[in-house]
């Protein structure tokens, strides 16, 4: 098979070489365009290659794909049994810190309530909750100290969040 019919490939340029002639007046004789297979490069389409890339990244991300793991410490249902808090520690590897963080999600998993994050801080420290009534949570935390506190609310929806916080009195 002629590599010229490959199709797909075209061959990568080929500058000719000049060859020196004792006689400058005279045409000097081009030397035959040896093509070796190695010099050969696929034709690619790049806008194609990179919205194939794209969309692989996309579904590995999507499918769970992710360096973090969340350990579950602890949780608690509210005295009305309609909402449960959690507290987790979330790892995404050596690059970054750990943090602990609490979240608060419906008990039934026919509700149209959706979970939501309500304290996070950074490292790993002893994190509690306890429900005060079924619409008011207690977060403790004795070794947060407020540089490493990310995230805080104080209600979501009917549900009031307070907070026990001692670690900037801590010495």
């Amino acid at each position: 098979m002629n590599l010229d019919q490959v199709r797909g490939w075209y061959p990568l340029p080929v500058i000719p070489c000049q060859t020196a002639t004792a006689n400058p007046g005279l045409a000097s004789p081009q030397p035959a365009k040896v093509m070796h297979p190695r010099n050969w490069v696929p034709q690619t389409n790049y806008k194609i290659t990179l919205a194939c890339s794209s969309l692989l990244a996309l579904l590995a991300f999507s499918a769970g794909c992710s360096l973090c793991k969340d350990e579950a410490i602890t949780e608690a249902r509210s005295p009305d049994n309609l909402r449960t808090a959690a507290v987790f520690y979330r790892n995404c590897g050596a690059t970054t810190s750990e943090y602990g963080h609490v979240v608060v999600r419906p008990t039934s998993k026919t509700s149209s309530e959706v979970e939501h994050t309500v304290f996070t801080a950074r490292y790993e420290h002893a994190i509690g909750i306890a429900w005060k009534s079924p619409s008011e949570l207690v977060v403790t935390c004795r070794t947060c100290r407020s540089e490493q506190i990310m995230f805080q609310v104080s209600k979501v929806g009917a549900l009031k969040i307070s907070y026990e916080l001692m670690g900037d009195d801590i010495q």
